[in-house]
């Protein structure tokens, strides 16, 4: 790896709680915001969700499309498109290594951002990150 800083600040980036279920929750299309937030976990707080999707769409992973009085709808980008399969790599590895990724300690940021929901793990509210 010839610059092992720059791939950890790109992690760090996306290793909340809800940048991984809401860029799968995109995979197959624009959703309306409030289809993308139940998609995601019916008991996402709305707060959680906003800040999580203005994040993605500040970092440029994410395409926020205005209506106006019709509501809002979100989709990938390119990059998120590029990043989504990078993350579908890190799962296939996870499956691979089970018990060596369950050593991974959980990071304090996510487990904060977690707190607008249920208890369980984005992936089993998603049913996991790949969709």
């Amino acid at each position: 790896m010839k610059n092992p800083h720059k791939v950890a600040a790109v992690i760090e980036g996306l290793s909340g709680s809800w940048e991984s279920p809401l860029l799968a929750a995109l995979d197959n299309g624009p959703l309306r915001s409030g289809e993308l937030r139940r998609r995601m976990s019916a008991r996402l707080d709305y707060r959680v969700f906003q800040d999580t999707a203005t994040r993605l769409n500040d970092r440029g992973l994410i395409s926020r499309i205005d209506y106006g009085t019709e509501g809002v709808s979100y989709e990938l980008t390119a990059d998120g498109r590029s990043v989504l399969s990078m993350l579908e790599g890190v799962e296939t590895w996870i499956d691979g290594h089970p018990e060596t990724a369950a050593r991974v300690p959980r990071t304090s940021a996510s487990s904060e951002e977690s707190a607008g929901a249920d208890n369980a793990s984005p992936a089993q509210r998603h049913g996991g990150a790949g969709g």
